[in-house]
């Protein structure tokens, strides 16, 4: 696969209008439009109580994986799942970094270290966007350059009992037959266990990080269950792509079946 191109990126996000899907500039930054969608039912108004989904991809440039592998899955796979979810899209946060395959702003900034003060007009206006909004799932996603084995984080508030199969356990065990996972590997101060970066953390913690990432602010204000995909940058960008896919697949049939199977009488 060539260069990436973000006015790809847009004409594939244009066809989705045509087909129902609400388009919307967030703001102008670094010379690009930054765009959000909204699935056909929401873009119409719809107030239904459909669990709320929320997406964002490409905020580090040199992630292309997030990107393409969200508007692959918007394109055959979303349809499927509009009248069972709503769905709110952040589709590339950093087009200037996108285009350029690096992870910084054009002001040699990394916007997922400013939730907490924003600055970058990316940053403020998806803040603006989801302010005074809840979701009941937010799907961030990255890759690692430096991995060859895939991982993720969790935060789900409450964190489950013991043996509980999470939707993050779940996205790797379908992930594991594609690709390694990471285990027993430090992420910062981290370590992750059998691809699984998770544990506990009170969301009131959360809200007191500096330079806070999206995935920290989203779940102190906005969501009780938050995972943050990374796929492994020195694999293949079509097997990034394609594991980027079943992550949200899996993700949003999770959603969907937990909020149908709490509807049953």
């Amino acid at each position: 696969m060539g260069a990436v191109r973000y006015a790809d990126v847009v004409r594939e996000l244009n066809e989705l209008a045509e087909t129902g899907w609400k388009v919307t500039e967030l703001a102008t930054a670094d010379g690009y439009s930054i765009l959000a969608l909204t699935d056909p039912l929401r873009g119409r108004g719809g107030g239904d109580p459909l669990p709320q989904l929320l997406i964002a991809a490409g905020i580090h440039g040199e992630e292309p994986a997030g990107v393409l592998g969200l508007v692959q899955w918007l394109k055959e796979h979303a349809p499927r799942w509009v009248g069972r979810l709503h769905m709110d899209v952040a589709p590339c946060l950093n087009p200037w970094g996108f285009e350029r395959g690096v992870r910084y702003a054009r002001n040699g900034e990394d916007l997922n270290r400013q939730f907490d003060s924003p600055r970058h007009p990316a940053v403020q206006a998806f803040v603006r966007w989801i302010a005074g909004r809840r979701f009941d799932l937010f799907m961030d996603l990255h890759e690692d350059s430096d991995f060859e084995a895939m991982y993720l984080y969790e935060l789900l508030d409450p964190w489950p009992g013991h043996g509980v199969r999470t939707l993050g356990r779940r996205i790797l065990d379908r992930a594991a037959v594609k690709v390694p996972l990471s285990d027993g590997d430090d992420v910062g101060d981290l370590k992750t266990s059998f691809g699984l970066i998770a544990g506990p953390l009170a969301r009131r913690e959360a809200a007191a990080f500096v330079e806070r990432p999206v995935a920290i602010e989203v779940f102190a204000h906005h969501a009780a269950h938050v995972v943050t995909v990374e796929t492994p940058g020195r694999a293949e960008l079509d097997l990034r792509i394609r594991l980027q896919v079943d992550a949200l697949e899996t993700a949003a049939e999770h959603l969907a079946n937990q909020s149908e199977a709490a509807t049953v009488p």
